[in-house]
């Protein structure tokens, strides 16, 4: 794997899954060498307790280990796919409402969001030999909606789907019924925060000794000095740094707006400190794979780092989210703790409005108590009137 430029952290993933099921499963039916046939058997008996993410990753390693066992060679991985599928006469009017939300200036963001929904729906029907619309039954809608995975998302795709559909094709049979009663039930939780000596400590514990180290401290101070999205962290190019001034100007992909901030010495220099050990791309986006063909990263493999970093520095994340966007919410706090004003906190966060920045007070409990108001004191005489018989 090293020589067909695998990267050593991808590689130690398909070890750690070979060592510890794997070779457990062989010992559990008395083998003593793979076969591909085994490696089918593996596949058959755990896939139906795996999450469908969980099962292209098991997946995987057991290919890499049966193209090995039959060439002596280690399959690149497989171009992804542009587009998720969407065949067939569904397909086709799913397409239609994807342009229809275009139309509507819906942000790609969410249309592409709409689009791998759709086609999880549309393969899901296929599988049951069900490809028309006159197919599909009240029973195949539930059922999709029912998979816990991104179940409110699903919810809303689902429910915009068919509202187009009876506008627009009256010969199909209408199912908005479905949803009249149908609501996400999002429980509001507090987010998560992380405390000023909690946070060195995760910055602390990035190892910059490598290009992989310096690429994610960088990634990492841009969260948690400048309170950057994910989003936005891995969609920074050459352009939006203006060394001069020593600011950052950046168009957010969540809301489309402009945001300035100040390039604090920190962050630039480790910036400075990535771009030494940068792979040579013609790419303009900043952060980049550093296998080949040296991509931009994309969110979820960013927000791994991140996330890995803040475990891997033994604070106590019990409880409480590890991800990058809880960076955000810590700087917010502190902001908050050091007396500055909603107005200011929405223009560095880049919210909309400060109706958005609002949420973040639930986390700030020293200024909550500021806004208390004493209880004034009841007079004796309030609890004798009607001569005591105020309860009666």
């Amino acid at each position: 794997m090293d020589e067909s430029g695998y990267s050593p952290g991808c590689v130690k993933v398909h070890m750690r899954r070979w060592i510890l099921h794997v070779l457990p499963y062989l010992k559990k039916i008395g083998a003593t060498a793979y076969t591909c046939e085994i490696g089918r058997r593996f596949l058959f008996e755990t896939l139906p307790t795996l999450t469908p993410s969980a099962q292209r990753r098991y997946k995987r390693s057991i290919r890499i280990l049966d193209a090995f066992l039959q060439t002596g060679n280690i399959p690149k991985h497989a171009k992804r796919v542009a587009e998720p599928p969407l065949p067939g006469e569904i397909g086709a009017v799913c397409k239609e409402f994807l342009v229809y939300k275009i139309g509507q200036r819906c942000r790609l963001i969410t249309v592409e969001n709409y689009q791998r929904l759709l086609s999880y729906f549309v393969t899901s029907l296929n599988v049951n030999g069900k490809t028309t619309f006159a197919q599909i039954e009240e029973s195949d809608i539930i059922a999709f909606l029912n998979v816990e995975e991104s179940k409110s998302s699903r919810l809303s795709t689902m429910r915009q789907f068919y509202r187009y559909v009876s506008k627009r094709h009256p010969d199909i049979k209408d199912m908005t019924y479905i949803f009249e009663f149908m609501h996400s039930t999002r429980t509001s939780r507090l987010p998560s925060t992380y405390e000023r000596d909690e946070i060195k400590a995760i910055e602390s514990h990035v190892d910059r000794s490598g290009p992989i180290g310096k690429r994610t401290y960088a990634m990492l101070l841009l969260s948690t000095r400048l309170g950057l999205r994910i989003s936005d962290i891995i969609g920074l190019t050459f352009d939006d740094l203006d060394w001069d001034r020593s600011m950052l100007n950046i168009i957010q992909a969540k809301t489309g707006r402009t945001v300035e901030l100040p390039l604090l010495k920190d962050v630039g220099e480790a910036i400075v400190s990535y771009l030494k050990v940068r792979p040579k791309t013609s790419s303009p986006n900043i952060f980049v794979t550093h296998v080949l063909p040296y991509t931009p990263m994309n969110r979820s493999g960013a927000a791994r780092h991140i996330s890995n970093v803040i475990v891997g520095s033994n604070i106590h994340t019990a409880g409480r989210k590890h991800g990058p966007h809880s960076m955000r919410f810590s700087l917010a706090t502190r902001l908050l703790q050091q007396g500055t004003g909603l107005v200011c906190i929405s223009e560095t966060l880049g919210h909309s409005g400060t109706d958005v920045t609002m949420n973040y007070l639930r986390i700030d409990i020293n200024s909550l108590t500021r806004c208390m108001h004493d209880v004034p004191q009841v007079d004796d005489n309030f609890y004798n009137q009607s001569n005591g018989g105020f309860y009666e």
